[in-house]
């Protein structure tokens, strides 16, 4: 079967370009603040008050992407104990604009529960679920909305509710997707490099048995 080098780049053209619509904001900069937001997260595994008992059971990517287990209790513990957007948007002292607005900064999540003695890591956890992947700050609407659903939820006896595990997998999706993306993009770049480099030395005619 005989497969024409010039076939090749439109399999990874449609495939760069579905990533690029998809995730405008993938780049190679992208990178590191993936995993700066992973590890700042993982950072906060064993330090803080901890319930203890059974951990979170909400797929394999929660163990991949925070490299722990987090425990329902905790979880639980942090959607009870979540103050108002109004409380947090009072008390922040985040320099970012949105914040500035009555949009929920993690930063300033975080500082809150601390001082409801709730665990670090689960804290974290809650947020991202809330954000579902879209950035490091939530709309007052949003927030309190997502918590609404959540201790609803709760209310009828679920330990963890199933809209928040749903929630953490769409923020856990977003960030698994975006690593995916970006790595495509970056080898369809390198294919274009190495491509323009043969070309100097062999003929378009040129096709691989």
């Amino acid at each position: 079967m005989i497969i024409y080098i010039s076939v090749i780049p439109i399999i990874f053209l449609y495939t760069y370009l579905f990533f690029s619509y998809s995730y405008p904001q993938i780049g190679a900069a992208q990178l590191p603040t993936i995993f700066r937001e992973a590890g700042v997260a993982r950072s906060a595994a064993g330090t803080g008050n901890t319930l203890g008992g059974e951990a979170l059971k909400a797929g394999p990517l929660i163990g991949l992407y925070y490299n722990n287990d987090i425990s329902s209790k905790d979880i639980a513990d942090v959607i009870q104990k979540s103050p108002t957007a109004e409380f947090i948007s009072s008390r922040s002292e985040s320099l970012n604009y949105m914040a500035s607005k009555g949009y929920i900064e993690v930063r300033d999540f975080i500082k809150e529960m601390g001082e409801k003695n709730c665990n670090p890591l689960a804290s974290y956890v809650v947020f991202d679920a809330i954000s579902s992947g879209k950035g490091g700050v939530v709309s007052p609407v949003v927030y309190e909305d997502t918590l609404s659903a959540y201790r609803s939820e709760m209310s009828t006896g679920d330990i963890v509710p199933t809209s928040f595990i749903g929630d953490l997998n769409k923020f856990l999706a977003v960030k698994v997707s975006a690593f995916i993306g970006l790595v495509v993009c970056l080898l369809f770049d390198l294919f274009l490099v190495g491509k323009a480099y043969l070309e100097g030395f062999v003929p378009d005619s040129v096709w691989w048995m």
